[in-house]
Parts: structure tokens; sequence; C-alpha cells
């Protein structure tokens, strides 16, 4: 059964809603895409991070690429996507084959058993979501689908320039300190 705009309305009600195209409401498009992502792997059985689940979806798309460039383009750091890769080498998923503009270099493309294990974690998402059609109006499944070429351009465009995280401080990124920690020096607090 479609949910109704009171009962949308009501999941909006304890905060603003910027005006399409501000900078809050970008940030209210990222955050539930994140949700829903993480709304499908949950439904599918599996990890919420999935990042092997990006990485080889990411490789399948646009073909090999070296370490840093997957890192660069999964967000992460350096050491973070070499870890991922050695996960994925040893799971047999992916592999790597030299690098033809620098023979010191490796690419990473994703093998056909990666391919076939890619297939059947889409398969299992699709499977668990399959039941959402009864909660949408056929006017939202178009909507949504013609939003997914905007967001895969949006996201295919590569990194962006990203404000640096703050270092040093030992805080989980995105969290303020906690109540009776002290603040950034030199913060009014």
């Amino acid at each position: 059964m479609p949910h109704t705009d009171d009962a949308r309305d009501g999941i909006r009600a304890d905060r603003p809603v910027a005006a399409p195209g501000e900078p809050l409401w970008w940030a209210e498009v990222a955050l539930i895409c994140s949700r829903f992502a993480r709304h499908g792997l949950h439904l599918a059985g599996m990890s919420p991070g999935s990042a092997s689940l990006r990485a080889l979806g990411l490789l399948r798309r646009i073909g090999p690429l070296r370490v840093t460039e997957l890192a660069e383009r999964e967000r992460t750091s350096q050491p973070t996507a070499s870890g991922l890769v050695s996960r994925l080498r040893r799971a047999g998923l992916i592999e790597s084959t030299p690098d033809p503009e620098d023979g010191r270099a490796q690419l990473i493309g994703i093998s056909d058993r990666g391919r076939a294990h890619l297939a059947e974690l889409e398969r299992a998402i699709a499977e668990s979501m399959a039941g959402l059609g009864e909660e949408v109006t056929a006017e939202e499944i178009e909507a949504i689908a013609a939003a997914l070429p905007v967001l895969d351009r949006i996201v295919a465009a590569g990194p962006r320039e990203a404000p640096a995280p703050p270092r040093g401080d030992g805080r989980t990124r995105g969290l303020p300190p906690a109540a009776d920690e002290p603040g950034p020096a030199g913060a009014a607090g």
C-alpha cells in the first residue's frame, strides 16, 4: 500500500527541509541515498559497509584500475583500498595485470569469479527489495527512474575536492566531541 503524504510529512516534521538545489538539500539527498543503500543491503542479509560490493561493481563498470584510482573513486585512503584489494584477491574476485603505461604498476580488474559473485549479490538484493514496488506509486517509481541517470552521472564524474577531515583529535569523523570533552582548541564552548 502506498504511503500517504501525511506519513512522509510525519517523518520530516522535526527538521527543516531545504529547497531543492540548496546545499542542505544535497546533504539530504546524500543521506537518503546512503540509508536506502544500507536498507537494501540489510534486507539482503549483507553487511551495511559492503565495500567489496561497491568495488566489484565499479571494476565491472569501468574496467581495471590502479589501487590509487580505486581509492580515489571510492573516496577512501590508499591503505584502506589496498587492504580491500588484498581481501578480494585472496577470495579470487579480482585479478591483477601489468599496467601497460607503467610496467611497475598493476591494474586491478574483476575476475570471472568476481563477476559471478557480484551477479549473485545483485540477485539477492533484487529479490529482497522486490516488495518495495507495493509501497510506492507508479509515479514515484518513474521519478526514481528519472533520477538514477543524474545521480550516476554525478558519481561517475569522479572525485571532487573535499575539505580535509580534522586530524589528530582521535574522534570519529562526523561526530562532535562528547559532552564531557573539550571542543577544538580556541573554540568557544
